[in-house]
């Protein structure tokens, strides 16, 4: 997956609302957690209306065959020494052009990729770090994930780091990240409600039964359409 880096703006100094601060103290130890009605009316409307329209784009075996992963930016490949590598309004510009992006939409995204969700990832990031101001972010990457219906695709326990960071050159020195997974739909046990194992329990994945992992997993954390999950790329997921 192709993956971008670019700093966003700096995190807001006005005090965040406790929906977003009350949470901080358990994500340090459970590496995860869920902020509800965090996405707007207008951003969940946007992020809806991208989504089918890159789903539209590929026939459902094509989507099952990728993992039910849908790359915003699968069709504007990216050099090294490309600007939107290292810059937001030109990895915005090289996006919208690639989406055709309507400006309203185009500063919804602006908003959400480089304020909104970084300010959370940032006040995270510096519990974790037990740092008293929030965390200087950069932008990673981002993706859709669909399950077509009545497909039969199923995410096995993992950490996300392991998968794309794979690849990466010194991983043992990379620190791990945030992942902010943003409910589309109302997400439920039945249509895949993610279920995490605590950062406090053993980690040694590799060597872990699947019904282990299972007896200490979380509840199948459900949500709401506007609710964001986020969760540190070394949490164990599924």
């Amino acid at each position: 997956m192709t993956t971008k880096r670019s700093r966003p703006s700096p995190p807001s100094t006005a005090p965040a609302p406790t929906s977003v601060l009350s949470p901080l103290d358990t994500f340090a130890t459970r590496g995860w957690v869920c902020i509800r009605n965090l996405l707007s009316p207008s951003e969940l409307r946007v992020l809806r209306d991208e989504c089918d329209v890159l789903y539209a784009r590929k026939s459902v075996e094509d989507i099952v065959a990728q993992g039910c992963v849908l790359d915003v930016m699968a069709q504007c490949p990216m050099r090294d020494s490309d600007s939107a590598r290292v810059n937001s309004k030109c990895y915005l510009t090289a996006r919208a052009k690639q989406l055709k992006s309507i400006a309203d939409d185009h500063q919804v995204f602006t908003s959400l990729l480089f304020e909104k969700l970084p300010t959370v990832a940032g006040q995270l990031l510096a519990d974790c770090t037990e740092v008293e101001t929030p965390t200087e972010v950069f932008f990673f990457n981002e993706h859709y994930v669909v399950k077509p219906p009545k497909s039969h695709v199923e995410f096995r326990w993992h950490r996300d780091d392991d998968e794309q960071l794979a690849m990466s050159v010194h991983r043992e020195t990379i620190v791990p990240y945030v992942s902010a997974w943003c409910a589309l739909d109302d997400v439920t046990e039945a249509n895949g409600a993610l279920q995490f194992v605590s950062l406090d329990g053993p980690s040694e994945l590799g060597n872990d039964k699947v019904e282990n992992l299972q007896r200490r997993a979380s509840e199948p954390v459900t949500a709401k359409a506007g609710d964001v999950l986020f969760f540190l790329s070394n949490a164990t997921i599924s």
